[in-house]
């Protein structure tokens, strides 16, 4: 067959598989995937158009058959499923870098569209297009929207496919160069168009899965929220019962507990309280030990902490102990949570409440000991009297629920990712503390599945996000 020939079926048969997969894609739209469907058949309609008024992909030889329209369509086209793969609310800490990559490339690609016609601009722009499409790839695997999906591992793998054809497209209209203008021979424009077909397929039809395979994934999350909302209904009887065998155990390791461990700490803080309240005059001498006896209550909930601290690393920590989650309220594991930090700091925690209760699959004593850390680390970090806001989300687009503390900053933001290793605090943090806390919450939330992360707003208030999965 005619090289032309083949290069114009080819064509067709590229354009007429990204309009029959727009068709496809535009009856599974639903609401949960509407925004990243409609940028997909935006981007396929371009890249279909584009194709064909003529070719960008088939080079022109000479300026005449240029068509500019042409090359804005395929640019727009390579940067839709950017936006797309990335979602609606982009998380900024998530994805600066590939944004500043990709501007940096669309950049490149308007300068390669301003340039006089030649070989420099269609490599520019081929080269530009490639980065964008590893961008886009990059975007797919990190967005947790996509976890889960086979079909994220064939979109990916097309887009990979694709980037690396059009790096060699670049390469091949610079090595071809001829003065401003170059010439290919036919045979590379076919074999492109041949990879360029596969490659599309690949991302086609991962992208279905997506699309499709999301909403049934809502779907079901809902259904098994609702079903373990009605078992645990039903268990609660049977948990009277296991409670009532349980209870002798538990009333004698109380009472271990209560004399060896709570009770000089109790007689103690009850001794502090009598103290602070025969000093009633109102002296400099008075004044200070007020703050004396206030300072010892504050080492009696740091010993309190550091106790609990010690003996969940002793025994989870270094033994990797496997936990035993169960069906939970997350807002009675919060209020215990809260109860746990020093009696004078409590009215400075919020806890953000509904009606409707938030069931979590999780172990309660290993998660209200991270909470009770979390929350420590606002109290001692923030300013004194600011209010330190206590906030659980159920998370159905992740599968799972979230813990967030957010309190201001008492000073500039020395916070980075180390913050959360062994024995590491804030640089230049002023508070006390031995660098253990945030480090056990992380463990907890990777003993569960999750992940703890934190995000600074405008350099004055941090949020610390405990995210559990369902």
């Amino acid at each position: 067959m005619n090289p032309n020939a083949l290069i114009l079926n080819l064509s067709m048969l590229y354009a007429s598989s990204l309009l029959a997969f727009s068709i496809i894609i535009y009856f599974s739209i639903s609401k949960s995937t509407y925004y990243q469907s409609i940028l997909w058949i935006f981007s396929n309609a371009g890249s279909a158009f584009a194709m064909l008024i003529p070719s960008v992909f088939v080079e022109t030889t000479y300026s005449g058959q240029y068509n500019f329209f042409s090359y804005v369509l395929s640019g727009a086209s390579i940067i839709l499923p950017y936006f797309a793969l990335a979602g609606p609310r982009v998380r900024l800490s998530r994805y600066s870098r590939p944004n500043i990559i990709l501007a940096a490339a669309v950049a490149v690609m308007l300068m390669s569209a301003a340039l006089p016609f030649g070989w420099l601009p269609l490599a520019l722009g081929y080269a530009a297009g490639g980065v964008i499409l590893w961008l886009t790839g990059w975007v797919c695997h990190k967005n947790p929207l996509w976890r889960w999906f086979w079909g994220k591992q064939a979109l990916i793998f097309g887009l990979s496919a694709c980037a690396l054809l059009f790096l060699w497209r670049a390469w091949i209209v610079s090595a071809t160069r001829d003065g401003a203008g170059f010439d290919i021979d036919p045979s590379s424009n076919t074999l492109g168009l041949e990879i360029l077909i596969f490659s599309s397929f690949c991302m086609q039809i991962g992208f279905l899965n997506l699309i499709i395979g999301r909403p049934l994934r809502l779907e079901l999350f809902a259904a098994r929220r609702a079903t373990r909302f009605f078992e645990n209904s039903k268990r609660m009887s049977a948990e009277e019962n296991r409670l009532a065998d349980l209870a002798r155990e538990r009333l004698m390791t109380l009472g271990l507990l209560k004399h060896v461990v709570r009770q000089p700490i109790n007689n103690a803080r009850a001794a502090l309280e009598a103290l602070d309240y025969a000093v009633k005059a109102k002296t400099p001498m008075a004044v200070k030990s007020k703050l004396a006896i206030a300072r010892a209550n504050d080492v009696l909930d740091a010993v309190t902490l550091a106790i609990s601290n010690a003996i969940f690393g002793a025994s989870f920590l270094e033994e990797n102990a496997n936990i035993t989650p169960r069906s939970v309220d997350a807002y009675d594991v919060a209020r215990l949570a809260k109860t746990d930090c020093p009696t004078n700091l409590v009215p400075r925690i919020e806890i953000n409440s509904h009606a409707k209760p938030v069931f979590v699959n999780m172990d309660p004593v290993l998660v209200r000991l991270a909470l009770r850390n979390l929350l420590d680390n606002a109290l001692k970090y923030s300013p004194p009297h600011s209010l330190v806001q206590f906030c659980i989300l159920q998370r159905e687009d992740l599968f799972g629920a979230s813990f967030n503390v957010t309190s201001k900053l008492s000073g500039d933001n020395f916070l980075d990712e180390t913050i959360f290793s062994r024995h590491r605090r804030g640089a230049r943090a002023k508070g006390g503390g031995s660098g253990l806390g945030l480090y056990l919450v992380k463990k907890v939330a990777e003993a569960h599945g999750g992940s703890v992360s934190f995000l600074v707003h405008d350099n004055a208030t941090v949020t610390f996000e405990l995210f559990l999965p369902d």
